[in-house]
């Protein structure tokens, strides 16, 4: 109800995060082995104003978990009371649920889901929170936007690959080639030291784009 009371003072609708309510919604979030998300995963809902583009819609908060009491809740969320900023309460807005890993984004989670669009009336004011009518279920998978890490060499020795484009999650190995008579001094990740000497530098569990640099003595 603190939502919702919030929601209103601001003039934003409001919707009842749930995936499960019975002879309403039933839209459970999937693994790829037909098991329910469970623990370790994050749900969020992103929205905005009827017609909005699914490019365009914002994050809204706050977000929730997955339950895990027993393997037939595992798909399902925590319900959460969520507002949506520019859509009155009483008006339509576009809404998809998306599903990732805790300790990620959406954006570089290694494995993540979203489901199709659905439009609702919200609520909010003197009406109740929205339920997600006509939320389908979705199970979700390898995230396929690769990320940009990109590898220099000082002076008098040259590293290889000099860009590399992994998924997120991966991991590179760069290796580093000292002209005769050198030898590696230190690598560095994004400018800060990382690893003293060593042919090569391994950069694991990749979430951003980074730069690694070596440098030879």
């Amino acid at each position: 109800m603190v939502l919702v009371w919030a929601a209103t003072a601001h003039g934003q609708g409001a919707i009842n995060f749930n995936n499960r309510i019975s002879g309403v919604v039933d839209a459970r979030v999937m693994l790829a082995d037909g098991t329910g998300a469970g623990e370790g995963w994050i749900a969020q809902l992103y929205g905005g104003p009827a017609g909005t583009p699914a490019a365009r819609l914002r994050p809204l908060t706050p977000i929730t978990t997955f339950r895990t009491s027993s393997a037939s809740a595992m798909g399902y969320v925590t319900a959460k009371d969520v507002s949506i900023p520019d859509v009155r309460p009483g008006a339509q807005a576009v809404v998809v649920m998306k599903a990732f890993m805790a300790g990620s984004t959406y954006e570089t989670s290694p494995l993540r889901g979203v489901s199709d669009p659905i439009t609702i009336v919200v609520g909010g004011r003197t009406l109740p929170p929205a339920s997600l009518v006509g939320l389908k279920s979705f199970r979700v998978a390898r995230n396929s936007s690769s990320l940009k890490v990109t590898a220099t060499a000082e002076l008098h020795g040259s590293v290889a690959p000099p860009t590399a484009s992994p998924f997120a999650g991966e991991q590179q190995t760069f290796a580093a080639s000292p002209a005769s008579g050198y030898t590696v001094d230190q690598w560095f990740l994004d400018g800060s030291p990382v690893q003293t000497s060593g042919i090569t530098y391994t950069l694991s569990d990749i979430r951003s784009d980074h730069t690694v640099s070596v440098t030879f003595k």
